[in-house]
C-alpha cells in the first residue's frame, strides 16, 4: 500500500535499517504481502493476549 511504502521511506530517510510492529493476528497475511515477515510472538499483554511481531528490512 502507499501508506506502508511512505512509512518505510520516511524511516529509511531518517536512518532506520528496519521496522518492527505488533500486528493483529488476522492482519499477518496483509503485512506479508507488503513485504513484512513474522519475527516472533510478543510477550503476553496484561490481559494475556500474545500477538505476532512483524518486521521489514529497509
Amino acid at each position: 500500500s502507499r501508506l506502508f511504502r511512505f512509512v518505510g521511506e520516511r524511516a529509511a530517510a531518517r536512518g532506520a535499517a528496519h521496522l518492527e510492529w505488533e500486528a493483529d493476528p488476522n492482519a499477518v497475511g496483509f503485512y506479508e504481502r507488503m513485504g513484512g515477515r513474522y519475527l516472533r510472538d510478543s510477550p503476553p499483554s496484561e490481559w494475556g493476549r500474545i500477538t505476532p511481531v512483524m518486521g521489514v528490512e529497509l
